[in-house]
């Protein structure tokens, strides 16, 4: 029978609210720290947002937080003035799935000829 996973100091100290929806032991706060700075960013209170960069560093907190896929306007900007960059380095201001969908829908219209 395998022994269960035991979180590391850091994971177990996040708010319960952050991380109410996986098992916290399958939580590695290295694997999983794009994961865990995201829900950080998105419900966390500024305590935990200190406790983040004091954890990870701000060149890593920054870092990861820029290749988000996706933020609401409002936590990308807050994330932007925390990191100090502008929004435009974030991965979800550059990377839109549905422009991309749109791009491919008008290329495609305009190859079929009626």
């Amino acid at each position: 029978m395998e022994k269960a996973k035991q979180p590391s100091e850091f994971v177990k100290s996040l708010d319960k609210r952050l991380v109410w929806d996986v098992d916290i032991a399958d939580i590695g706060e290295r694997l999983h720290r794009r994961f865990i700075i995201q829900r950080v960013l998105e419900r966390g209170s500024m305590e935990d947002i200190r406790g983040t960069v004091r954890h990870y560093g701000m060149p890593e907190f920054t870092a990861e937080a820029k290749m988000i896929r996706s933020l609401d306007p409002i936590t990308l900007s807050f994330a932007a003035c925390l990191c100090k960059v502008p929004k435009e380095a974030f991965r979800c201001c550059i990377w839109n799935p549905w422009q991309q969908a749109g791009r491919f829908a008008a290329k495609r219209a305009n190859m079929i000829k009626f």
